[in-house]
């Protein structure tokens, strides 16, 4: 008896890695599979070319943090701590400058140059992840729109009449109102989604006050001051966690989940690098080592102030961006 054969698939442009997520979309003979992936596990979804309806593209914010991002970003810190330990002024000014150019240009390419898209069948309506950025939407179509004219035929010269007739997508299933507490459950669910963005608001709020009170704060703080920058680090913390919790409830957001995440692991790793480098600094200066030409602790303070901003404008760029919405179709 022979072995089946083997489905060959080819990945098409677009892929999407993220901390935990990642997704994306390869063509098969017939379909298309859409892959989710969640580190330990994955699931597959075919769409065959002869059921799909519509693949609709509409230009949308997406901040998204890319492994691809963080591993930018995990260089940079690299070579900005090598950089204040040489003590070279000009060399940490452009190094601020390399990061004020590098955010400046990822929050542009995320606010003017992604979108969002759409497959849709009969039964059907599901994002495609993957396809986040115009370039790759304008490529994946290029790729896809032969296979599915292939297996249906090509379009007729009064689609736009047929389509304003035709419905696309699923059927959408209206509550029934009739039915003990349907009104409750729908008043709950848009009273959710309202409490959903002032948190986020928060959230960036939070930070930017964060990063202009340690700018404006003086090098020996008082008492006072220092409890007040300690409960502001509470304040942030408990509503990243918080974040967090909505997404895992079933509210998803994934780029701010992103911030709140990228929060915690630069609270945790400003605090414990400034714990061991302190202690390698006073084991050394018990040794006569010689010193750093710049305190670590004045560098710690300068890219957790850094930190605190870019999360706080990329953050407000993304609540202004879920305002706005979609702008418009760019291809379907």
């Amino acid at each position: 008896m022979s072995s089946p054969e083997r489905v060959r698939y080819k990945r098409l442009p677009g892929r999407r890695r993220g901390i935990l997520r990642g997704s994306s979309v390869w063509l098969g003979p017939d379909h298309l599979l859409l892959v989710r992936s969640w580190r330990f596990r994955e699931e597959y979804k075919r769409y065959h070319m002869g059921d799909i309806q519509s693949i609709a593209v509409a230009a949308a914010p997406r901040f998204h943090l890319s492994t691809r991002s963080i591993g930018i970003a995990t260089l940079w810190l690299i070579v900005f701590a090598i950089v204040v330990a040489q003590g070279g002024l000009w060399a940490e000014i452009a190094m601020w400058t390399i990061a004020a150019t590098l955010v400046v240009t990822w929050i542009y390419v995320s606010a003017k140059c992604s979108c969002v898209c759409r497959v849709y069948t009969a039964v059907s309506g599901d994002d495609l992840p993957s396809v986040y950025r115009n370039w790759t939407a304008r490529k994946f179509m290029q790729r896809v729109e032969p296979q599915i004219v292939a297996a249906q035929g090509p379009i007729d010269e009064d689609w736009a009449e047929a389509v304003e007739a035709r419905r696309i997508g699923p059927p959408e299933e209206a509550p029934d109102l009739r039915m003990p507490g349907a009104m409750d459950a729908a008043s709950g669910v848009g009273q959710a989604a309202g409490r959903s963005v002032p948190l986020a608001e928060l959230f960036v709020a939070i930070n930017i006050v964060d990063a202009v009170f340690s700018y404006a704060a003086p090098s020996k703080p008082s008492g006072v001051l220092t409890g007040m920058g300690y409960f502001i680090v509470a304040v942030e913390l408990g509503l990243a966690i918080a974040l967090l919790i909505r997404q895992a409830r079933g509210r998803p957001w994934p780029g701010m989940r992103n911030l709140a995440i990228a929060l915690i692991v630069v609270t945790g790793v400003v605090w414990y690098a400034q714990q061991i480098l302190l202690g390698i600094m006073t084991a050394a200066a018990v040794a006569g080592g010689a010193q750093p030409g710049r305190s670590f602790n004045g560098a710690f303070h300068d890219f957790d102030i850094g930190a605190h901003l870019v999360i706080g404008v990329v953050g407000l760029a993304m609540v202004i961006g879920r305002r706005q919405g979609p702008r418009a179709i760019i291809t379907e």
